[in-house]
Parts: C-alpha cells; structure tokens; sequence
C-alpha cells in the first residue's frame, strides 16, 4: 500500500496538468478520485502544499536565470514575486503633477526663476 500511496504523489506532484497527468492515469473515473480524495484529505492538502512550493520555486529559479542573463521582464517578474515591486523613494501612483498646489507652486518657482533672470540681465 505504501509504495501504492509513494507513486500517487509522485504522480501528483510532478503533473502539469492534474487532470490529465494524474486523475486519468490514476483513477478508473473521476468519481473514483472524488471518493478518494474525500478519504485522504489530509494527504491531499500536504502534498498540494509541497507541489505548489515545487512549482513556485521552478518558476523562481527560470526567472533568475533570465534575470542573470539581462532579461527586463524576468527581473520585473522576480521583483514582483518577491515582494520588491516598488522602489525606494516616492511611492508610484502618486500623480503630483495633476496637484493644483503642486502646479501653483510650480508656476510660482518658474517665474520667480525667470524674474531673477530678467534682473541679473538687466544689470
């Protein structure tokens, strides 16, 4: 039974498409996987666990390849995964350029700048 349960996970774990990889293969018809996930819970949701953590760290390590090799998307892509999606300084979004205070005093310090200018070329 024991080496009955070892090849189910395997199978489990390793198939890209979980239907077609594992019920069909494993299974005489979907009922009979649907009473036998019901009777192995616990299994199931340990080893979704550990399949999803093997896809995640597949899908890690490609994107550090290509990041290492120079490719834009990989490093966006990786940063986002990781947690580094914004980088240090003013938050993105923040749109300041549509602020009217940030706008008047932006045209208060355009003129200010070119009064100062008329002046020193007036001397």
């Amino acid at each position: 039974m024991a080496a009955k349960k070892d090849t189910l996970k395997r199978a489990f774990i390793d198939s890209g498409d979980l239907y077609e990889d594992f019920v069909r293969t494993q299974f005489k018809d979907f009922d009979q996987y649907l009473v036998w996930v019901d009777s192995n819970q616990e299994i199931m949701e340990t080893w979704l666990v550990e399949r999803e953590f093997r896809i995640l760290e597949g899908c890690k390590s490609g994107l550090y390849d290509q990041a290492l090799r120079g490719n834009s998307a990989a490093v966006s892509n990786l940063r986002a995964l990781l947690g580094l999606t914004n980088s240090p300084g003013r938050p993105r979004g923040t749109k300041q350029d549509l602020d009217p205070e940030y706008q008047a005093a932006l045209l208060k310090r355009t003129n200010d700048s070119f009064a100062e200018d008329v002046a020193r070329l007036l001397k």
